[in-house]
């Protein structure tokens, strides 16, 4: 089901006023509207928190979960479809597409999406074709995570989805732990992890895992993460927010706030795109404008295709103080 169906449109007003109603006093927290088009703003603090659930091996995630949450290694240019299958418990094993050197990128894509969707398609693209334009060269090992089957086929899903951030998070936390015990890594700093919508938060309790077992990976970006739902602090008992220390920087985008997107400050740095604010609450892309009663994900969907774009090529933006500052993919991380 795509998100700009009618009937994803019917429900999505209900999720969106259940959100603005139990958040209260987090819009305090939200940017006034002489904010300049594209902001960075640093030391943003934690609004949401909620408990975080223990898996300590492989054999304590649920059976299903663990069939249904599929790590897709990417490292041929020329095809850039064509994957391979890595499993949790065979990472001792040689694998002659890895170099363990290198940056990892692992993309985690959102609600009713796939490995198929435009992302993480776009993205992990992009990394390939950067790959292609330096002669084939090896610059990063590129991983996609494939979690479709949790990740709901209809709108009606949403609620059970929220539930998996959690577990699904933490069979990605254990996929890094074990990079690093098998020697795929030689350290946490060299994940890098790019989550859209939903998957930014999966992205959060990914990193939250790592730190539970003595780590705290390089870099999370969250890509809008999700909005609808994720501002209430009672009543989802597995709801977890990517929060601004999951990971050593957290840098998150938004693109689509108030909406579909969440406009809470839940990153190290926050970036607010291109932002057309039809009220304090909610941002609308420029380019989205007219389409915003026909195609509702259209806002929601320009952070990972920016994303793709400044991969290729390097992207400035203004901060609140005025400076230009790159951001995305070559953004300042230290």
């Amino acid at each position: 089901m795509r998100l700009n169906s009618p009937l994803f449109l019917g429900i999505l007003p209900i999720f969106i006023l259940l959100s603005n109603f139990a958040r209260g006093d987090a819009l305090n927290s939200l940017p006034p509207k002489t904010v300049p088009t594209t902001t960075q703003i640093t030391n943003s603090s934690n609004i949401f928190q909620n408990e975080i659930y223990e898996i300590n091996s492989y054999s304590q995630l649920n059976q299903n979960l663990s069939e249904d949450v599929r790590f897709c290694l990417f490292s041929d240019p020329d095809n850039p479809d064509v994957y391979q299958l890595l499993q949790i418990d065979q990472l001792s094993t040689p694998l002659p597409c890895w170099n363990p050197t290198l940056p990892v990128k692992i993309l985690i894509h959102g609600f009713l999406t796939n490995i198929s969707s435009r992302f993480p398609e776009n993205v992990k693209n992009a990394y390939l074709k950067k790959q292609k334009d330096h002669g084939h060269a090896k610059l990063y090992n590129i991983v996609v995570v494939d979690w479709s089957k949790l990740a709901g086929d209809w709108i009606g899903d949403y609620l059970s989805s929220i539930n998996h951030v959690v577990p699904v998070g933490k069979t990605i936390g254990l996929f890094i732990t074990r990079l690093l015990s098998n020697h795929k890594i030689g350290s946490y700093s060299q994940i890098h992890v790019i989550g859209h919508s939903l998957g930014a938060h999966v992205s959060g309790a990914a990193g939250g895992y790592v730190i539970e077992h003595g780590g705290k990976i390089g870099r999370i970006s969250g890509l809008d993460p999700a909005g609808p739902l994720f501002y209430v602090k009672a009543g989802i008992s597995q709801g977890r927010q990517l929060r601004n220390d999951d990971a050593k920087f957290v840098d998150v985008h938004h693109c689509n706030m108030g909406m579909l997107g969440t406009s809470d400050s839940v990153g190290t740095v926050q970036w607010y795109l291109n932002e057309l604010p039809i009220s304090r609450e909610i941002q609308i892309q420029p380019q989205c404008e007219t389409l915003i009663l026909l195609d509702i994900e259209c806002s929601h969907a320009y952070c990972p295709k920016f994303w793709a774009l400044s991969i290729l090529e390097r992207r400035t933006g203004v901060t609140a103080d005025g400076r230009m500052a790159v951001f995305g993919e070559d953004m300042n991380v230290t």
